[in-house]
């Protein structure tokens, strides 16, 4: 039998760095959700994306520019694991560096659509609050869930 043991805070403490364990742990959690794009709303393509060492489709649900410009975070919250996705580099930079609630206007209206794509990146409708911190801490508790069911 393996033990291991993921502390509550695992996807907000470590950061987005795909050498490290953690952040490789992460993209397949997020590839097995089969992501959905923002905007568009279409499957993501995961070959390109889990190809080695590719960087260049996974982004900021929070984007950093937007984070930064509120003088509140730091770089290692900012770019921790509970606040990257996979999507579409089209998708990303028509989102830029608008808070969610701004960007949620390119997104599909329907809600159910918009809570599928959501839920494809452990997230929920309150994003659209843009408070930071509690979106840190929903996204965290659903992506420790589940990590504890996978294990």
């Amino acid at each position: 039998n393996l033990l291991c043991n993921i502390e509550s805070d695992f996807f907000e403490k470590n950061k987005f760095n795909m050498g490290s364990i953690a952040t490789k742990s992460f993209v397949l959690m997020l590839a097995s959700k089969q992501p959905l794009n923002f905007i568009q709303g279409t499957t993501v393509s995961l070959q390109n994306v889990l190809s080695q060492g590719n960087r260049n489709e996974f982004h900021h649900i929070f984007p950093k520019s937007y984070l930064k410009k509120l003088e509140l975070y730091e770089d290692d919250k900012i770019n921790c694991l509970a606040n990257f996705a996979i999507i579409a580099r089209t998708d990303n930079k028509k989102i830029s560096n608008k808070s969610p609630s701004e960007y949620k206007s390119l997104m599909p209206r329907d809600n159910t659509k918009l809570q599928d794509i959501l839920s494809t990146h452990f997230c929920d409708l309150k994003m659209f609050e843009n408070d930071y911190n509690k979106f840190l801490q929903n996204s965290s508790q659903t992506l420790l869930e589940f990590a504890r069911k996978l294990l």
